[in-house]
């Protein structure tokens, strides 16, 4: 986590062609996440946070983003039966994307983005459950691919995201990456 930090800062200093622009902002949005599992049924979370955008036409932006993701699951208890509930887990995410100003307006004050990149998220919270998935069952340190669009409109940023998750969540079993569709709402400070 450490290394992705100094690695992003680095790149930010040493881009000089892309910090004609900088930008701080707040976000806040709406996600549909589920696990990449059999009888796993996607649900809507939520998340906020901020970012740091440099650049003018090509930009980096760099986030820190709170997270709640939740998903239904489906749990065998005996051989008998089956039992069904939410699992509600809250993460802290870091994405660096990198990204291309599709139009910008004459004033540059609004645009159509595109970007990409990956993200690190450290799963730190469990909510209780009755199928008794806790955070000893989570590979807490999760890693994703992102790709999405964007819309400035002059203080306004809009963000669609689509994360692809690059591990497992559950310890117990393999082929359960996240998968997040995320709409979130800014503004530049």
């Amino acid at each position: 986590m450490k290394k992705l930090i100094l690695t992003s800062l680095f790149f930010l200093l040493l881009t000089p062609a892309f910090a004609q622009k900088f930008n701080v902002g707040a976000q806040i949005g709406t996600n549909i996440s589920s696990l990449a599992v059999p009888n796993s049924n996607a649900r809507v979370g939520y998340q906020y946070g901020g970012f740091v955008r440099y650049g003018g036409r090509g930009f980096i932006q760099v986030e820190a983003n709170f997270s709640r993701l939740s998903t239904q699951l489906e749990a065998q208890i005996n051989n008998l039966a089956t039992e069904r509930d939410v699992v509600n887990m809250n993460s802290i995410q870091f994405p660096i994307l990198g990204g291309l100003k599709l139009i910008t307006s004459e004033d540059e004050s609004s645009s159509l983005r595109i970007m990409a990149g990956l993200g690190v998220a450290q799963i730190f919270d469990v909510r209780p459950n009755t199928i008794d998935v806790d955070i000893d069952d989570i590979n807490r340190t999760q890693a994703d691919l992102q790709a999405g669009v964007g819309l400035d409109l002059w203080f306004l940023t809009l963000d669609l995201r689509y994360q692809y998750g690059l591990r497992s969540v559950l310890e117990q079993q393999d082929g359960s990456p996240y998968r997040i569709l995320s709409l979130s709402i800014g503004a530049k400070l």
